[in-house]
C-alpha cells in the first residue's frame, strides 16, 4: 500500500515527516513543506494503490507511470478501508511499471512503502528495476534479512531484521541510500545504518 520512489536519499527528518504525513493529526504545512522539508523533491513515482482498481496501479506524480496489475487481489489497507491495498502471493502476483527514464536511478535512492507481511516466505524481490535488476530491494521474510543493491554502480547494502516482528501488522518501511550508506527505517524511526563495502 502506498509506494513511493525518490531519486535522492531522504534524510532522517524527511523520513520522519513522511511517516507523520500519514497522520491527519499532524500538520506538515502546505504541499508537504515543513521547516524547509519538501516531500515532493525528487519524488519520481508514487502509487497510492487505493482506488480499488484490479487492472491499473495509478502513479500520482506528473510522470504518470501507471502500473499493470497481474494477479494481485484487493484487500483492506492500514486504515481498514476495503479494497484499498493489494495482496501479493509472493510468486505470480506483481505490478509492472513502464520503463521510464525518470526511474533510471543510480546511486541515490529512497524506497518508501506501507507493508503487511502476512507470511514468512523465503527470499522475494519487493521492488526491482529492469530485467537485469538495475536496482532491487529484496527480503527473506523468515529472517528479515533485507538487501538493497545497484548493479550498475556495484554498491550493495544489507540489513537484518528489517521486516521481522511485524507479521500481520501494517508498518511503514523506508530505505534510503547515497551509495555510501543505507538507512533503514521502520515507522519513521531509524533501525540501522549500513556501510557499503563496494562503493
Amino acid at each position: 500500500d502506498d509506494v513511493r520512489l525518490y531519486s535522492r536519499a531522504l534524510s532522517q527528518a524527511d523520513v520522519s515527516n513522511l511517516y507523520n504525513s500519514y497522520n491527519s493529526q499532524i500538520s506538515l504545512g502546505g504541499d508537504g513543506l515543513s521547516s524547509g522539508i519538501n516531500l515532493q523533491k525528487g519524488l519520481v513515482g508514487y502509487w497510492p494503490m487505493n482506488d480499488g482498481s484490479t487492472t491499473v496501479a495509478k502513479d500520482a506524480t506528473p510522470y504518470s507511470d501507471n502500473g499493470t496489475i497481474t494477479g494481485d487481489t484487493l484487500t483492506s489497507d492500514r486504515k481498514s478501508r476495503a479494497s484499498s491495498a493489494y495482496s501479493f502471493n509472493g510468486t505470480s502476483n506483481y505490478i509492472t511499471i513502464p520503463n521510464n527514464n525518470v526511474l533510471a536511478i543510480t546511486g541515490s535512492l529512497t524506497i518508501s512503502m506501507w507493508v503487511d507481511v502476512t507470511n514468512n516466505s523465503n527470499y522475494q524481490p519487493i521492488i526491482s528495476k529492469g530485467q537485469s535488476s538495475e536496482y532491487e530491494l529484496a527480503a527473506d521474510f523468515r529472517s528479515g534479512a533485507t538487501t538493497l543493491s545497484f548493479k550498475d554502480t556495484g554498491c550493495t547494502e544489507s540489513a537484518t531484521g528489517f521486516f521481522t516482528g511485524y507479521t500481520g501488522t501494517w508498518g511503514h518501511r523506508t530505505v534510503a541510500t547515497d551509495c555510501r550508506h543505507a538507512y533503514f527505517h521502520r515507522n519513521g524511526a531509524l533501525v540501522t545504518t549500513t556501510l557499503t563495502g563496494s562503493a
